[in-house]
């Protein structure tokens, strides 16, 4: 989302159909709508199973927009960012907060903050450079990165995470203490 502006501009450079605005409303409308159904496939799935899936789909999502680069498919690259945002928002983008909240106690939390704000501000900071089209990795290459890191997250996640879904708050909070606390 934070990149697909300047996705939109790169686009339209090369004689894309949408400019940069109507991209960033649609990222915006798509991004909302997505947001909203969040709320409900929350209570319907495990939060494990929401974040493996998701890096599963996030990571197809990544490849095919490296591919679509690649082929010079606008559409396509437009329908995967699309894609992305209702996958990110329905997986990893809640999960991650509220697994955070209620897996930590107070002092952990805010560790847990610290990183998830860390990592965007990182995000902020590299990817910029990474997708210059001038840059030597390239655009297209840093989906495909994007895309090998989610299928590690996946893999994370399937070995890490334990589910969280219906259990009690002290259940929550003890999935990660060690047995000798307990």
């Amino acid at each position: 989302m934070l990149y697909s502006t300047t996705m939109f501009k790169h686009m339209e450079t090369e004689g894309g159909s949408i400019t940069p605005r109507q991209g960033t409303y649609l990222v915006g409308v798509v991004n909302a709508i997505a947001s909203l159904l969040s709320t409900q496939i929350m209570r319907c799935f495990g939060r494990r199973t929401l974040v493996i899936w998701g890096h599963i789909f996030i990571a197809i999502i990544h490849a095919s927009i490296g591919v679509f680069g690649i082929l010079h498919v606008d559409a396509g690259i437009i329908g995967m960012i699309l894609a992305f945002l209702v996958v990110y928002q329905n997986s990893s983008g809640p999960v991650a907060w509220l697994y955070a909240a209620e897996t930590t106690i107070d002092s952990a939390l805010g560790i847990c903050l610290f990183t998830l704000w860390g990592t965007v501000f990182i995000l902020s900071l590299v990817c910029p450079i990474l997708m210059d089209p001038n840059s030597s990795v390239g655009i297209n290459n840093v989906f495909f990165i994007f895309s090998g890191l989610s299928v590690f997250g996946s893999l994370y996640c399937y070995f890490f995470i334990k589910e969280s879904k219906g259990l009690t708050d002290k259940e929550k909070k003890l999935l990660f203490t060690p047995a000798k606390y307990k």
